[in-house]
């Protein structure tokens, strides 16, 4: 399993959300976690729906104006239970 983390500062520019694409599938990550996104709702909805439909994800969203933390991961090579999250 390969895991990374990346401490993005944004995510809005479509730029660095292509570089994430093809970084992640350059190396083949499993698991991918993501800090300061500053997305908004409907940006990671984007995202998601546009770049990355196949991951699963959960982030921190609902619970500040815009995601600070986000994990995305492949459902095909590793399984998550997320136990507890908190903003």
């Amino acid at each position: 399993m390969l895991l990374f983390s990346w401490n993005v500062r944004g995510l809005n520019s479509p730029l660095k959300q292509h570089e994430l694409v093809r970084l992640m599938q350059k190396h083949k990550f499993d698991v991918c976690g993501l800090l300061e996104t500053k997305l908004s709702s409907s940006k990671l909805q984007s995202m998601h729906k546009f770049r990355l439909k196949r991951w699963k994800l959960v982030s921190n969203v609902e619970a500040t104006s815009t995601a600070r933390v986000i994990v995305l991961w492949n459902p095909f090579t590793v399984h998550v239970d997320v136990f507890d999250s908190s903003p």
